[in-house]
Order: C-alpha cells, then sequence, then structure tokens
C-alpha cells in the first residue's frame, strides 16, 4: 500500500467536493488500477466502543474501463435530498452537508493483481478497525440502492419501526 492522495475537503470550504471529481485526471489512478481509500472526519472524532477514532467509510476500487479516479465524487450526492446514485454514501454525504471537514486518503496497490485480493485488503482494513476501535467504520454499509438520497427522503417507517428507534432515543434521555 503507498499513499498517492491526502486531501481535505468541506462544503463551502476553500476546497469542496469538486476536489473529489478532479481525482479522474490523477496519474495514479488510471484505468485498471487498484486502489483502497479511507474517508475520516479530519479535526474531529467520533466516539465508538473501544476508544475515540475519525474513520468514517473505508472503500476499495478499480475501474476496468475508466479511470479509477472517478469512483470517488460518486460517495457524495448533489445533496442530502437529491440523488439516486447507488455509489453514494450516505454518512459521508451527511457529514460533508452538514460541513463537517472531511480528509481523503487514497492507497494505490502496486502489487495486487486481482478485485478479490484488493476486496481481502479491504476486508482487512475494516476488520483491523474493529479490532481497534469496536466497531466497523460507522459509514459502514450506508452505500447502495437502499441509502441513496431519494430512498432515505422517501422511506415511510411504519409506527412500529419509528418507536422501536425512539427507544434508544428515549434511553438517552432518560439516562
Amino acid at each position: 500500500m503507498r499513499i498517492i492522495e491526502d486531501i481535505t475537503f468541506q462544503c463551502g470550504g476553500e476546497t469542496d467536493k469538486s476536489a473529489l471529481s478532479a481525482l479522474r485526471l490523477h496519474p495514479e489512478l488510471p484505468a485498471g488500477s487498484h486502489c483502497v481509500y479511507i474517508y475520516s472526519l479530519a479535526d474531529s472524532e467520533i466516539t465508538y466502543p473501544n476508544e475515540a477514532g475519525a474513520v468514517i467509510y473505508i472503500g476499495e476500487a478499480c475501474r476496468v474501463n475508466e479511470p479509477s479516479g472517478v469512483r470517488f465524487a460518486g460517495h457524495i450526492s448533489k445533496s442530502l435530498t437529491e440523488g439516486n446514485n447507488f455509489t453514494t454514501n450516505h454518512t459521508v454525504t451527511a457529514y460533508y452537508y452538514r460541513k463537517r471537514r472531511l480528509r481523503l486518503q487514497i492507497y494505490r496497490l502496486d502489487t495486487c493483481a486481482s478485485d478479490s485480493d484488493r476486496k481481502a485488503i479491504e476486508k482487512r482494513l475494516i476488520a483491523r478497525h474493529v479490532k481497534r476501535f469496536g466497531a466497523q467504520p460507522i459509514g459502514q454499509g450506508t452505500t447502495g440502492p437502499s441509502y441513496t438520497p431519494k430512498a432515505i427522503v422517501n422511506l415511510m417507517p411504519t409506527p412500529e419501526e419509528d418507536a422501536a428507534i425512539a427507544v434508544g432515543l428515549r434511553s438517552l434521555a432518560v439516562g
């Protein structure tokens, strides 16, 4: 693993998500290049069970027919309520539009020869996070068709589902 990019960005900041679109031209991320990447909070922490940490999401990428660098702009939607791109990560998007300063680190996998090798490296990074912090990164599992802004906005939970989620909120208020 060799770090090839380390950028910070913020909605409304000097560097915003447009910096992610520019990664499609990154010379180290042409078509066929394997990488893993980490989105994190740049200047604050998340309370995990074992210790506080900053990692939001760990991912992997390799594009065959286009530069692998196109992957990163897809993680943040146009807004919290617009967009139907299944590559959007709802948690990264939520932090971005709440004007939190984010960091993206991209690691080129020069010796990686296959998709399964790359995915195994991603799994090891996630497992390492679980071992150290006591949980997966907070944004793992919030990518896909169920988590697009359009899907979340149109979500119509049942009263029973709302009551189940509210139990946790009430216990916080009581404690």
